[in-house]
């Protein structure tokens, strides 16, 4: 993956390109290891909200997916409370 050898500026630009391919690629057999792999390098408040505002109303499709439920479970890994609180609330509504 290219996504850690990027500069800031890069980082954000490739975000925004794969923004609205996002959750597609989170739910596709190879398609999930590159978004998981960004999410562990992903280091900047921008770079963390662009992930998360595009995952946001996605959380359900992607909690019963077998290959987006890998993106969740590395958002709830790698991202501090305050960017994935909404998944917690939704887990605990909704599966719990």
């Amino acid at each position: 993956a290219i996504f850690p050898y990027l500069n800031q500026k890069d980082r954000i630009e490739f975000l925004l390109k794969i923004q609205k391919s996002l959750v597609k690629l989170s739910s596709h057999s190879i398609g999930t290891y590159p978004i998981q792999t960004i999410i562990e390098y992903v280091g900047s408040k921008n770079e963390k909200v662009i992930i998360i505002s595009t995952i946001k109303n996605s959380i359900k499709e992607l909690s019963i997916d077998p290959f987006g439920s890998h993106v969740i479970e590395k958002l709830l890994t790698c991202f501090e409370e305050e960017y994935i609180s909404f998944i917690y609330d939704y887990i605990s509504q909704n599966i719990l």
